[in-house]
């Protein structure tokens, strides 16, 4: 129940103070139950995070004696307490997607639709609910994984819903003009629809990397040729190829972002164990903002020893997931799939003070680690 009352709280627009009141109570009877478990792989998982949140704290220490009152500790709680709460609910409570889909889909499916009420479209034409665009465009495209999976391998479930929420979120992904989302949506499909499990024959694999090119091909035909489509995402994708191209003039933004990663990278260099605080980075480089990417954020403010321990858990998360697919277990391309967007996304996103994205990365764990856990009685139980 109290995961439940995390999960919701997660929608709803609660204080900080009072959603870190119900997520942390849920993460905290996780956590007694990761403790008592004597499966090294959750246990690993959970010191990272739990390490990350004490070098974070103590981080803090810094930026207050420096800023004053840093708010961001509290997001970045909510956001690892949920990770946790979800990810030992799932692997201690429930036994498979199906079970999982029965509780998750219709909380999803409230957010989607209070997200459509609340939400509006900034100078740029792009879509979210009270700012946050890409975070909330990030979301959505988990949303339409989750359903694109349980509608094309889930036989025995009931449909409706799982189309329903999928259009939605599609659709909403879309709208947001998020490049960072379409990219998940575009990589969830050729995934899911084309590589959901190894295949060892050369030539399959082959046919389906051309597969593959030729949808993505498909897919950027119709952003560039259809006028509603381009003026939301498809001027965001021309600005992307500049930015790899080199061409930063095309994009005044673009060329901001990278000013702020090499404050950044400087501030690295001045401080590489330990950097500067939680949050400190906005408070001492050119602009008054974040810098535009978690990798750089993390190297800045948490230094070398933060940024290992926050990525630890999802570095695990990445490497079960893959083993797991090659070992052709189909349901592993979903955790898949939302870890490796994950380290892709975290090129130009920031996560470690968003719920949304920690949700997700919750539940891939607990579907991960769901597959060890039929394997703990035998292989983990002695260890």
């Amino acid at each position: 129940m109290t995961t439940i009352l995390a999960l919701l709280s997660f929608s709803f627009p609660l204080s900080a103070y009072v959603r870190l009141l119900m997520i942390s109570s849920a993460a905290i009877l996780g956590i007694s139950k990761i403790v008592l478990s004597k499966s090294r792989a959750i246990r690993w998982y959970l010191s990272g995070y739990i390490l990350f949140v004490v070098w974070a704290g103590l981080s803090i220490v810094w930026t207050v004696s420096k800023i004053g009152y840093n708010e961001q500790i509290f997001n970045m709680l909510n956001a690892i307490m949920l990770n946790i709460a979800v990810m030992s609910y799932i692997i201690y409570e429930k036994e498979s997607f199906e079970d999982i889909r029965e509780w998750l889909f219709p909380i999803l499916l409230f957010y989607l639709v209070q997200s459509i009420f609340i939400g509006s479209f900034d100078w740029e034409g792009r879509f979210s609910p009270g700012g946050a665009t890409n975070q909330f465009g990030i979301t959505t495209s988990y949303v339409f994984l989750l359903t694109l999976y349980d509608i094309r391998y889930k036989k025995k479930t009931k449909k409706i819903l799982s189309i329903i929420i999928m259009i939605l979120a599609m659709c909403l992904t879309i709208l947001t003009g998020s490049r960072k989302a379409l990219l998940n949506l575009i990589m969830f499909i050729c995934i899911v629809l084309v590589f959901p499990k190894y295949d060892k024959n050369f030539l399959r694999n082959l046919a389906k990397i051309i597969l593959v090119i030729g949808l993505a091909a498909v897919a950027l035909f119709i952003i560039m040729k259809v006028d509603v489509i381009y003026n939301i995402v498809g001027k965001r994708i021309v600005t992307l190829i500049s930015y790899y191209s080199g061409d930063l003039t095309e994009d005044m933004s673009a060329l901001r972002r990278e000013y702020m990663k090499e404050d950044a990278i400087q501030l690295f260099k001045e401080h590489p164990l330990c950097g500067i605080g939680l949050n400190g980075y906005k408070y001492v480089a050119r602009y008054n903002t974040y810098a535009h990417s978690n990798y750089y954020e993390m190297l800045a403010c948490l230094g070398l020893i933060g940024t290992v321990l926050y990525y630890i858990p999802v570095v695990m998360l990445l490497a079960i997931s893959i083993y797991q697919w090659i070992k052709g277990k189909k349901d592993a391309v979903v955790p898949f799939c939302i870890a490796l967007s994950f380290f892709v996304n975290e090129f130009s996103n920031i996560s470690y003070i968003y719920r949304n994205i920690h949700l997700f990365i919750g539940i891939a764990t607990g579907l991960s680690m769901n597959e060890h856990m039929k394997n703990f009685k035998n292989k983990y139980a002695d260890s």
